[in-house]
């Protein structure tokens, strides 16, 4: 009787998982570079390094997601 929702569960999971990551990395380079506005100090540069960083780690992690898939047995 538990296990009726298992696979429902396990497939969200593993759809979920991606797009809050990616919530998350937007939510952490906007507040970053609303720091650096709030200090006056927010430059094209800063701007452009700020989001390189962020796009690099979404895009290590969506290609080290996608390379190794969890897989329960």
């Amino acid at each position: 009787m538990n296990k009726n929702f298992l696979p429902l569960s396990q497939k969200l999971g593993e759809t979920l998982l991606l797009p809050t990551i990616i919530m998350g990395l937007i939510y952490g380079g906007t507040s970053v570079l609303d720091t650096l506005a709030s200090e006056e100090k927010n430059s094209r540069i800063q701007v452009i390094l700020t989001a390189l960083c962020f796009v690099l780690i979404g895009a290590t992690i969506i290609i080290v997601h996608f390379a190794f898939p969890v897989t329960k047995s």
